[in-house]
């Protein structure tokens, strides 16, 4: 792989939020946005995805999303609890939350400008997802491609998480060893049968992003963005941006119907769906997706 430029991460303000961001690549190229899932950092993109994305041709950008990473936290804001927000997936009912889905697209929209970026290509993973199709529906001008990796349309609450992927939402352990602990468990009800997991290589992951950002209080509030956001299906029919979906037949925690759902929602969009893969981003799908963002996303633009 050739050498691959990679900034040190840079801290902008913005009013209210202060986001943290670093890149992969030349500022001359394509830029394309990478926007994390629930409680991840910038870091949980991991560096050799961004490279082989930065090879290709791409100017690959990663941020910390408002109350994860390094950025902004919103402590002092009323948090939802759990089950008001369980009330609110399934029965649909009102929400307070300190912030919405639209909110954190507009956080990303100011990094672009801040950036000097007039279009960009994005990619969104979970929650990043949704923030990305919010992205789209607010500002769809600036965005020149979608890819939506293991997330679903906002609002659409079926079918459920499998049982097994709710230690997701259990409280947050307090500790260094029992938060690397609880993401291990965490990793192992959400992995799929295909890709073994790497436990020596996912602690030492969790070591870094625990030191790096220890206070997983965000999460909830992040989740409360989610189910406070209305049904868009009306809105995604009217979309025209090249859209790629990618789902893993194994999601536990969003399972394939919310995949199948969103293509058909967005006019065009192109389904991809990786045999046993569950909601996870292993390694070993590094090569299969970024050839098919560059194919089906990417190359669907030029």
């Amino acid at each position: 792989m050739p050498t691959v430029q990679h900034t040190s991460e840079t801290r902008v303000q913005f009013e209210n939020v202060e986001l943290v961001y670093d890149a992969f690549g030349d500022p001359q190229c394509p830029a394309m946005l990478l926007i994390a899932g629930l409680g991840n950092q910038l870091i949980g993109w991991r560096e050799d995805f961004c490279r082989q994305l930065a090879a290709s041709g791409l100017f690959v950008i990663r941020f910390d999303n408002r109350d994860a990473g390094l950025a902004t936290r919103f402590d002092q804001a009323n948090t939802p609890n759990m089950l008001a927000i369980a009330m609110a997936f399934i029965f649909n009912t009102t929400l307070k939350v300190p912030y919405t889905l639209n909110d954190m697209a507009g956080d990303a929209l100011r990094l672009l400008d801040h950036l000097g970026i007039d279009q960009a290509h994005i990619l969104g993973a979970s929650l990043g997802g949704m923030i990305a199709q919010a992205f789209a529906l607010n500002d769809p001008e600036r965005i020149r491609s979608l890819t939506l990796m293991l997330t679903a349309a906002p609002g659409n609450r079926r079918p459920l998480p499998r049982p097994r992927s709710l230690v997701l939402f259990s409280p947050p352990a307090v500790g260094l060893e029992a938060q690397v602990e609880h993401h291990l468990r965490v990793k192992r009800a959400l992995r799929g049968p295909r890709f073994p997991l790497d436990e020596p290589e996912l602690r030492a992951h969790a070591r870094r992003l625990i030191e790096r950002s220890p206070r997983p209080a965000g999460t909830g509030r992040q989740l409360a963005a989610i189910a406070a956001y209305g049904n868009q299906a009306h809105s995604l029919r009217k979309l025209s941006v090249p859209t790629l979906v990618i789902h893993g037949t194994q999601d536990p925690l969003l399972p394939p119907g919310h995949a199948h759902r969103l293509a058909e929602l967005i006019p065009g969009a192109k389904l991809l769906m990786i045999e046993g893969l569950g909601h996870e981003f292993p390694p070993g799908i590094f090569p299969q997706v970024v050839d098919a963002i560059l194919r089906d996303s990417v190359g669907a633009d030029s």
